[in-house]
Order: structure tokens, then C-alpha cells, then sequence
């Protein structure tokens, strides 16, 4: 009896060594064709793939039209799942390989026509344009038809990839566009639930089209809009260095429970560096602040519109905030409060209860970095979280912070960094997050991520050749 117990788990573990094994050997055919010859229909003139020990690719060719094939030929091979991904986003294409779960996200992105416009932009290119578009869309399906196998994602999806069309590319800038705009104008609706209730004066204090921290380009310094007085506003119910000094200023009759806090926030890191606990800390008590006044200041906006009503708080707002404090008008402040200094305590209050619910361990403990971890994902990972540790980057804090030169957070930040001097090349830099491929087999992955999250530098101009693709024209009848 135990000896065939022993045969049957013999052959069980057989059975998943060799499923294992063919999965990985799949997985593996889809890297793609570092080195050698190639012949590929489509080019006019031979064209050369160079990859350094980064995987970074130097593309040479002959002509414009050659060298838009080589590049679009080393996207289809390094990153045509999620070049996918951007155009059926931008599309509304989602759900033809996820399913249901895509059809809201579809719907919001359908609701644009973007495949359409893309189409009609193609109308008006002119023949060399198009040429050139052309020729970068049948690089990439060159690119895609090298591999040995479909990339894993669609063995995992147990779908085949689609073709990649000239209209594409243009989806690819409608998708760019989606992320760095407000694509429904929710601005300009959140603006006007409070331009409808309060007063013309109100609403311009509270919504400055700039305040005396701007150099505008053109014209002069902005006037600085005036602090509405108890007749026009009755609510009875830059830098974080200032936010610094005033919150020590509220600290001071915060009593010994707060010494902990003071401590840290006397001996702060001046800069959003992953390590200090002080930038967090200063930070948190201007974000808390901000809303709470915030809240207070657009009480009769809610009156009228409910409370749920979504307000926008403008970029604009430090100045009528920064007024608020320094001079404390008392036809301002909210019922429930004895003074300003009162309300601003109490933000410290919230802050401090906040990270004893949230964290465990000592107040000095709480860094930046701890908040700002970086959250880079697969995009299918969260389908399949056991190849998560295997597919998404790692996380690790990030320096930087909204509204900085170095603007990054746990899910947004810098696609590429460079800076370079025309003419001085081989002394820039350049960080790029990831790697330069879409493949976790692939050694260039996560090549370079480190950099891009130390900030350590990498250089602008490519290291000597590691790899090179020939690509050559077929003949043509």
C-alpha cells in the first residue's frame, strides 16, 4: 500500500514538474532576439538594434521611414503587452480580453470617441507623416511576429494580441492626454457649486487666479484678492517652513503629552526626504489644517448643495489660508472653537490619534518614506498575486512630494528624468522607473530601477554595445 501511495505522489509531483517546467519554457520563448540576423519585410535598408549592459537600445538606420521600423520593431518585442494595454484603454477596448470588471473604465474612456478621432487624424496627415506612422506600426507587429511565443500575459489571458495599427499611435497620445488632464472638466463643476452660492468677493478669495508667489511671464506681479469682512462672510458653526515655525507656535501650549511631537518636528529634515519624520509631520498638520478650514469656509456651499457635494479646494487656496492664520479673524472661525490656535491644536490632535490607529510602534518611526512607497504594479498582478513578488517592482520609499521639482508618490511620478547639456552629452543623467523591458525573464526588467528611486545617476548617453540585431530587408517580387 505505501508503496503505490508512494508512486501515485511520485507521479502527481512528475506531472507538476513537467506542467512547471513547459510553463516556464513558454513563458521563456516569448523574450525576444537580443543578437544576430533577422530578415524582416517591411524595411528599405538594413537597420541595426544596439542594446547596452542596461538593455537601453540605440537604433540606427538609413532613412527616417527604416528607422521608425527598428523602433516600432523593438517596442513589438519589449513592450507590446502593455502598448496594448494604453491604446484599448484610451479606446474603451478593455473588456474585449478582461471582461466585465473593464466596462466601467470603458465607458468612461468610450465616452470620448478617441478611436474615431484617432482615425480622423490620420486623414490629415500628409504622405510622409503617414509614411512614417506606417512604418512604426509594422515594425512593432515585426517586432511582435519574432517571438517565439505571444508574450505571457496572453497565455495567461488565453488570448491572441491584435495587430497593431497606424491609428494606434494615435490613441497612445489620446491616453496621455487622459492622464494629465481633467478629462470630465470636474474642476470646472466643483468650481461652480461654490460660485453659485457665495458671495462674487467670497469666491475670489477663496479661488485666486494667483497670489503674490507667482512671477507671471507677462504683465505684473498678481494683486493679492482681500480678506472678506464679517459683513460679506459670517461662519459662526510655500512653504512648509512657515507651517513649521506656526505649528511650534501652536505646540507651545500643547502640553507634556505633545513633547514626543515637538521633538521631532524641532529637529526636522527640512526636505521631503524619505527618512524624516519632521517633513511628514509638518506636512500632515498643513494638509489637516487646509481641510478643516477648508470645510469650515464653504459651510453655506453645502448648505445649499448637501453635504456630499464634491468642492474643489483650489491650488490657489494657501493664500486665503495663510491670511486665515496670521491674522485670525474671529468672523471666520468655526463655532466649535474658542480661538484659532484652538483649531489648529486640535488638527495636531487628529494627526497624532490618526497614526496610533494606522501604525504600530513609536511616533518617531513615522517617516516619510513610510507614506511615500513606491506602489509600481504589473497590470495584471492583482489578478494573479502569486506571481505578484515575481512581476511588480519592489516596494521602497521615495523622496520627493507633490508640488516639488522631484514629484513623485506611491502611484505617480516621473516616467523619465534627464538633464543634459547640449554639446556636454556624456555628463547628463537619465532615470527611467522599471526597466527597459516588459519581460520579468528579461535582465533588463528592473535594470535601472534602483537609480531612478535613489536618484543615483545614470548616464544620458548609452554604455558600450552588449547586444546587437541586425535587421534585414527581405526581397521583395
Amino acid at each position: 500500500m505505501k508503496i503505490w501511495i508512494l508512486r501515485i505522489l511520485f507521479g502527481v509531483g512528475s506531472v507538476a514538474l513537467v506542467a512547471a517546467f513547459a510553463a516556464w519554457w513558454m513563458i521563456r520563448g516569448s523574450l525576444p532576439m537580443l543578437d544576430g540576423e533577422l530578415v524582416v519585410a517591411g524595411l528599405d535598408h538594413a537597420a541595426r538594434i544596439e542594446r547596452d549592459e542596461q538593455g537601453i537600445p540605440t537604433i540606427r538606420g538609413s532613412t527616417r521611414r527604416d528607422l521608425a521600423f527598428a523602433t516600432g520593431f523593438a517596442h513589438g518585442q519589449d513592450r507590446f503587452f502593455q502598448m496594448d494595454m494604453i491604446r484599448r484603454k484610451a479606446a474603451g477596448e478593455l473588456s474585449e480580453i478582461f471582461g466585465a470588471a473593464a466596462l466601467p473604465l470603458d465607458k468612461h474612456h468610450r465616452f470620448h470617441r478617441f478611436r474615431a478621432r484617432a482615425q480622423a487624424v490620420m486623414q490629415t496627415l500628409t504622405a510622409t507623416e503617414r509614411a512614417i506612422l506606417d512604418a512604426y506600426a509594422s515594425g512593432v507587429n515585426a517586432g511582435l511576429g519574432s517571438l517565439s511565443v505571444r508574450p505571457f500575459e496572453y497565455l495567461l489571458l488565453r488570448e491572441q494580441p491584435k495587430p497593431w495599427r497606424t491609428e494606434d499611435t494615435m490613441l497612445v497620445v489620446y491616453a496621455m492626454f487622459m492622464q494629465l488632464n481633467d478629462d470630465r472638466a470636474r474642476g470646472d463643476v466643483q468650481r461652480g457649486l461654490a460660485k453659485s452660492v457665495l458671495p462674487a468677493n467670497v469666491y475670489a478669495w477663496l479661488y485666486p487666479n494667483g497670489t503674490s508667489w507667482d512671477a507671471p511671464l507677462v504683465g505684473g506681479a498678481i494683486e493679492t484678492v482681500p480678506m472678506p469682512d464679517a459683513g460679506d462672510y459670517a461662519i459662526r458653526h510655500v512653504e512648509l517652513g512657515r507651517w513649521r515655525t506656526l505649528l511650534l507656535e501652536v505646540l507651545a501650549s500643547g502640553g507634556r503629552e505633545m513633547e514626543e511631537y515637538r521633538s521631532l518636528v524641532e529637529n526636522w529634515i527640512p526636505a521631503a526626504s524619505a527618512d524624516s519624520v519632521g517633513y511628514r509631520l509638518v506636512r500632515a498638520f498643513r494638509m489637516q489644517v487646509r481641510q478643516n478650514v477648508f470645510a469650515a469656509l464653504t459651510t453655506p456651499v453645502r448648505d445649499v448643495h448637501g453635504e456630499d457635494a464634491d468642492l474643489l479646494i483650489s491650488h490657489q487656496f494657501e493664500a486665503p489660508l495663510w491670511s486665515v492664520l496670521t491674522e485670525k479673524p474671529r468672523h471666520l472661525l468655526p463655532a466649535n472653537f474658542e480661538s484659532w490656535d484652538a483649531l489648529m491644536l486640535a488638527a495636531v490632535r487628529e494627526n497624532i490619534g490618526s497614526l496610533e490607529t494606522r501604525f504600530e510602534g513609536a511616533l518617531s518611526e513615522r517617516t516619510w518614506g513610510e507614506l511615500n512607497t513606491a506602489h509600481i504594479d504589473h497590470p495584471i498582478s492583482g489578478a494573479v498575486p502569486w506571481l505578484s513578488g515575481w512581476l511588480d517592482m519592489p516596494r521602497e520609499a521615495l523622496p520627493g512630494d507633490a508640488n516639488l521639482p522631484l514629484a513623485q508618490s506611491p502611484d505617480f511620478g516621473a516616467s523619465q528624468r534627464f538633464s543634459v547639456s547640449p554639446g556636454d552629452e556624456a555628463n547628463g543623467l537619465m532615470h527611467m522607473p522599471t526597466g527597459q523591458s516588459g519581460h520579468p525573464m528579461s535582465p533588463f526588467y528592473r535594470r535601472g530601477h534602483e537609480d531612478w528611486v535613489s536618484g543615483a545617476p545614470s548616464p544620458f548617453l548609452p554604455g558600450p554595445t552588449r547586444h546587437r540585431l541586425t535587421l534585414k530587408p527581405a526581397a521583395r517580387l
